[in-house]
């Protein structure tokens, strides 16, 4: 169990179908890392299983650190039926699973979209993956490689904690 307050500490998530990333920071000047991690939910699993694996997850992290609230990555609104779209309603499923988990433990949680997440790391709304996980190792100052997921969970708690204090990146 970490010792700060629950309220200095933010759970990050991004939930995806198969693989989600976790991360939990200080809500402080600068943020710091208490722990990352990238989780493989299992690709060949159904999808009810997959899920339920999340929710179970995300509760021993709620468990684990006692956050002030949960920052989830959401997905981008897409057309129905376009090439997206599957993906996104997979992800949104994960999302749900992740809420729930939350709700059990009354923990708040809030939404932000990946684009807008992007553009406060980078200034650039359609950075790759690569450019994200780039800001988010310049901005935490880390030294090893790091998943997609976790980065994305990562750069998701990094920018609710740059909201939260009033720090943005060009302060940094």
């Amino acid at each position: 169990m970490v010792a700060l307050p629950r309220e200095k500490l933010v759970l990050a998530i991004d939930p995806g179908p198969n693989k989600a990333g976790f991360a939990v920071l200080t809500v402080t000047k600068p943020p710091k890392i208490i722990e990352s991690a990238q989780v493989d939910l299992g690709a060949d699993r159904p999808l009810g299983i997959k899920l339920r694996y999340l929710y179970e997850t995300t509760l021993e992290w709620i468990n684990r650190y006692r956050p002030c609230l949960a920052a989830v990555a959401m997905e981008s609104w897409c057309k129905p039926y376009d090439e997206k779209w599957l993906a996104s309603e997979l992800a949104a499923e994960a999302r749900a699973a992740v809420r729930i988990a939350a709700a059990a433990r009354k923990i708040p949680v809030i939404d932000y979209n990946p684009n807008a997440i992007k553009e406060q790391l980078t200034s650039l709304s359609k950075a790759s993956k690569e450019q994200v996980r780039a800001a988010v190792r310049i901005h935490l100052d880390i030294d090893h490689d790091l998943g997609e997921d976790e980065a994305d969970a990562l750069a998701v708690g990094l920018v609710y904690c740059w909201n939260k204090t009033g720090v943005s990146r060009w302060a940094i």
